[in-house]
């Protein structure tokens, strides 16, 4: 279990510094300041889950435990890995790029959100956050099954 939480966290700690560069980058390129929100909140974040990390390896205490896998789970996994890799880049540059009709487009990827793909750097490091995001998720998964199994194991010896 402690292989997958340690795969979770750094895969955070990737997803979050691949997260920051784009971010930085698409502002930089499209004049969208805006886009800098994601900065400060992210490194509280990855404070957060790194703390919590360490407190349950140090007491194997089941309220970290699931704070930190609903914190890394939900953050880095499903908002950074799922939404913003997954859907506003991989899926915007599938449907752009397979002829999708500009006004489907703009409906489910309104401007000024959304660049329409314009720019390989900033959609490769947008579609790149989806993998450290599905890292996540696998490394979670595992991680709880075994948590739950070692759990069940020690309520039905002790």
């Amino acid at each position: 279990m402690k292989k997958y939480m340690k795969n979770s966290l750094l895969a955070a700690l990737a997803l979050l510094l691949l997260t920051i560069f784009h971010h930085v980058y698409g502002a930089r390129i499209f004049a969208t300041p805006w886009r800098l929100h994601i900065i400060t909140p992210s490194l509280i974040t990855l404070s957060v889950i790194t703390l919590l990390y360490y407190l349950f390896l140090r007491t194997k205490n089941k309220v970290f435990f699931t704070l930190y896998t609903l914190s890394v789970g939900i953050t880095f996994g499903v908002l950074l890995g799922g939404f913003e890799g997954f859907y506003n880049h991989l899926i915007k540059n599938l449907l752009f790029f397979s002829g999708t009709e500009e006004s489907t487009m703009e409906v489910l990827f309104p401007p000024p959100a959304y660049e329409m793909p314009s720019d390989f750097i900033f959609e490769f490091t947008g579609i790149m956050q989806a993998i450290p995001g599905a890292i996540i998720i696998y490394s979670l998964w595992k991680a709880v099954k075994i948590f739950r199994k070692n759990t069940n194991e020690v309520e039905q010896n002790g």
